[in-house]
């Protein structure tokens, strides 16, 4: 980053190839700065059967390419020269978040699936992040 710049938003559109029919998608954007020291801006979390409203679940049919749209929370942070931007996705937050089973039985399941996700980043189909710059 050239010069300084102050962020007061974020958004992220991911898109992601998955295995299971429902995965919990935890995000984390953070700021490090010299010396490889960093802090957690923002999060934001989103059940992926959710991605297209909570009023209508629809969960996932594995092996196709999903699009799947997190916001964080307000952030203010001011970049400057020299720091960078660290995004975290994950399929897994514990003690963040509550216990997913990745089953369509969700919380009630007795059976627990390990989730396998990739995030696309490159071609026609590539994942982006979005910041909104304060003025």
């Amino acid at each position: 980053m050239p010069e300084s710049w102050k962020v007061s938003y974020a958004a992220m559109a991911v898109m992601a190839l998955v295995g299971l029919f429902t995965v919990v998608f935890p995000l984390c954007l953070g700021a490090v700065f010299w010396r490889r020291r960093s802090i957690k801006l923002a999060d934001s979390v989103l059940d992926a059967k959710y991605r297209n409203g909570p009023e209508r679940p629809e969960y996932m049919e594995p092996g196709k390419v999903y699009e799947v749209n997190l916001r964080t929370t307000k952030i203010s942070n001011t970049f400057l020269p020299g720091h960078r931007l660290r995004l975290t996705i994950t399929s897994s937050a514990k003690n963040f978040i509550f216990p997913n089973s990745n089953t369509k039985d969700g919380f009630d399941s007795q059976i627990r699936q390990k989730a396998r996700i990739t995030v696309l980043r490159g071609g026609t189909e590539a994942s982006f992040l979005e910041v909104w710059e304060e003025l």
